[in-house]
C-alpha cells in the first residue's frame, strides 16, 4: 500500500467488515489515495441496505447475505441511496422482490460492454503492498489519504478474505467473466519503477491474456505494454536491460499489445519512500515524443495514461507530471494516437470531502461548469474540445466508483462535464477491478444513473441516455481497438456462454456464488 504509517493506521482492510452491501456504502480505496470516513449519508444508505434487506430476505425464505447477493438485494441498494441523495438512479419498488422486474432495470442482456482498466497480481509477485487495493475496495482502511470515510465501494469483498489469491488469475477469471456480464477487457499492470519487479509485468499481461482467450476459446482479453520515456534520454538502462525504445519494440513483436500504459508521476511507491520515480511529462519534445513516434513506427495507436489521482506527499511540480493539461500539446502534435486520460483526470481523491466541497464552492460562486480538478480540465481542455482534439479520451476507472458511493451529485458533474466537453464518443468505459473485487455492480450503477434534470437544465449538461451509455459501457472501446460487435452471431468455440450458464446453475441450485467482497482499504479513524 502506499499510505504513510500515521496514514495507515487510520485504515484497515475493507474485507473485514461485517456489512456486505451490493453496492458499496463507505469509500473503498485501491491504495493510490486516503479514504474518506463514512459520511452520516452513506450510514444512512447502509442501515437503509441492512434493514431492507432483512425484511425482505425473510419474506422470500433467505439469509440476509443470500438475498443482498441477488438481483433484488442490488436493487434495494439504488433504493437505499435514492432514499438519502435524490433520484439518482432508475430503479422500481417491485425489483426489491420481483427477480424478473429487476431484470428488466438491469443492464440489458447482450450489452457489449469492454473494461478498458482491469488488473491482477503475477503468481510470482509477494509484495503485500497490493493488497491495500483490495481492502480499500471493501471500505477498510484509508492510508495516503484514500478512502477516508470507509466506504465500501463492492461490498461484496467485504468480509472476505483478502489474500494473494484474491487478486490472483483464478480469482480474476471469476469475479471478472463469471460475477459480472463484462464481454471482453484490457489488461494492465500498475506503476513501478523501471528495472524493479512489477505487480504485473508486460509478459505477465501478456500470458493472463493468453490464458483467458485460450480458457474461453475467444478473444476476451486484450492486452497493454508498458513505457519508461526517460530510460536512455535521461536515465541509462541498467546491465543486461534496454532502453524504453528497444523495449516497446520487443513488446510489440513478442507480446503483440494494442495500447501502452504509462505512469508519467512515476512509481507511487517510490514516491512514498523518497525514492527516485522517473517522472515525465506527455508533451516533453525530448523525453516523450520520440516515444510517441516509435509507437507509431510499431503501429501502436492507443497510449493509455494515469493523470490526476495522485497520492498525497507530493510537491506540486512533481503532482503536475499528472495533469491532463499536457495532453493538449501531444495530441496536437500526434493527431494519429489516441491518448486516454485514465481516473478521467480526478485530483487527489475524495480528501476529507474537498472535492465535494470544492463543487459546492464553485457552484456558489456561480461558476458554470463548476470546478473539479482536474475533471473539468480535461473535459474542457482547449475550448470547442470535441472539434479541436478529438483524440483524447477520459476512462472512468476508479472515479466512478470512488464518487457514485459517496456523492452521486459530483458524479452527475463529472460525467456532465465529459459528456458536454468530450462527448459520448470520447468517454471509455473502466472499473480499476481486480482491486474493487467483480464489476458487477458498478455496471449496475452506470446502467442506472441519471443525471437530474435540474443539473442538466442549470449546467447545460447533455442526457446520460441509454445510447450515450451503450457507447461508455463499449462501443467505444470496439471502435478504438477495431473490434467487430454482432449480437446476433454466435462462435461455437466459444465457451463463456456455456459456463456462464453452468454456473448460473450453480447459483441457482447451490445459493449465491457472488462474494460481494471488496479488497482495499476503509477509513477506521478520523
Amino acid at each position: 500500500m502506499w499510505f504513510t504509517k500515521s496514514q495507515a493506521k487510520k485504515c484497515q482492510r475493507a474485507h473485514l467488515d461485517s456489512t456486505r452491501n451490493p453496492v458499496p456504502s463507505r469509500m473503498v480505496s485501491n491504495g493510490e489515495y486516503m479514504p474518506i470516513l463514512q459520511t452520516p449519508a452513506q450510514k444512512s444508505v447502509e442501515q437503509k441496505i441492512l434493514t431492507m434487506g432483512e425484511e425482505n430476505s425473510k419474506r422470500l425464505g433467505m439469509t440476509r447475505r443470500e438475498y443482498l447477493r441477488t438481483s433484488c438485494g442490488m436493487a434495494v441498494a439504488f433504493l437505499a441511496m435514492n432514499d438519502v441523495f435524490g433520484k439518482f438512479f432508475s430503479v422500481d419498488k417491485a425489483e426489491a422482490f420481483e427477480p424478473a422486474a429487476a431484470a428488466l432495470g438491469s443492464v440489458p442482456k447482450g450489452t457489449f460492454i469492454f473494461d478498458d482498466q482491469l488488473h491482477h497480481v503475477s503468481d510470482t509477485w509477494s509484495n503485500p503492498i497490493v493488497l491495500v487495493l483490495r481492502t480499500t475496495a471493501a471500505g477498510f482502511g484509508a492510508p495516503f489519504g484514500l478512502n477516508q470515510q470507509m466506504i465500501p465501494w463492492n461490498p461484496a469483498l467485504v468480509g472476505t478474505q483478502i489474500d494473494f489469491a484474491s487478486v490472483s488469475f483464478n480469482n480474476f477469471l471469476k469475479e471478472v467473466f463469471l460475477d459480472s456480464v463484462t464481454t471482453m477487457g484490457l489488461i494492465g499492470g500498475a506503476a513501478s519503477n523501471p528495472g524493479e519487479p512489477a505487480v504485473l509485468p508486460a509478459d505477465g499481461m501478456a500470458s493472463t491474456r493468453d490464458r483467458v482467450n485460450a480458457f474461453f476459446g475467444s478473444e476476451r482479453l486484450l492486452s497493454q505494454g508498458t513505457i519508461f520515456p526517460s530510460i536512455g534520454p535521461i536515465t541509462p538502462p541498467a546491465a543486461g536491460e534496454l532502453t524504453n525504445l528497444e523495449e516497446m519494440e520487443r513488446q510489440v513483436e513478442v507480446n503483440r499489445i494494442v495500447s501502452w500504459k504509462g505512469y508519467p508521476i512515476g512509481d507511487f511507491v517510490a514516491v512514498g519512500e523518497g525514492r527516485l520515480t522517473y517522472p515525465w511529462n506527455v508533451d516533453d519534445p525530448v523525453i516523450t515524443y520520440p516515444v510517441w513516434t516509435k509507437s507509431l513506427e510499431l503501429g501502436i495507436k492507443v497510449v493509455s495514461l494515469h493523470m490526476g489521482l495522485n497520492p498525497p506527499g507530493m510537491t506540486p511540480e512533481h503532482e503536475d507530471h499528472g495533469h491532463p493539461r499536457h495532453l493538449a500539446a501531444a495530441a496536437k502534435d500526434f493527431p494519429q494516437l489516441t491518448f486516454v486520460a485514465y481516473h478521467a483526470g480526478l485530483r487527489p481523491f475524495l480528501d476529507d470531502t474537498s472535492s465535494a466541497q470544492q463543487l459546492d464552492a464553485s457552484i456558489a460562486a456561480g461558476q458554470n461548469p463548476p470546478q473539479i480538478d482536474w475533471v473539468t480540465d480535461l473535459a474542457f481542455l482547449e475550448n470547442n474540445f470535441r472539434r479541436k482534439l478529438p483524440n483524447v479520451m477520459a476512462e472512468l476507472g476508479t472515479t466512478f466508483a470512488s464518487s457514485v458511493v459517496i456523492f452521486p451529485e459530483l458524479t452527475a458533474h463529472i460525467l456532465g462535464q465529459l459528456l458536454k466537453g468530450l462527448g459520448s464518443k470520447r468517454i471509455l468505459w473502466g472499473t480499476d477491478s481486480m482491486w474493487y473485487g467483480s464489476p458487477q455492480w458498478q455496471i449496475e450503477a452506470f446502467w442506472r444513473f441519471q443525471i437530474p434534470d435540474r443539473l442538466r437544465e442549470q449546467f447545460d449538461y447533455p442526457a446520460l441516455d441509454d445510447r450515450a451509455k451503450l457507447r461508455i459501457l463499449g462501443l467505444n472501446s470496439a471502435k478504438l481497438y477495431k473490434i467487430k460487435v454482432d449480437r446476433d452471431s454466435e462462435d461455437a468455440s466459444d465457451r463463456l456462454s456455456a459456463i456462464r450458464d453452468d454456473y448460473q446453475v450453480f447459483q441457482d441450485e447451490e445459493g449465491p456464488a457472488r462474494s460481494n467482497a471488496s479488497y482495499g482499504w476503509i477509513r477506521a479513524k478520523a
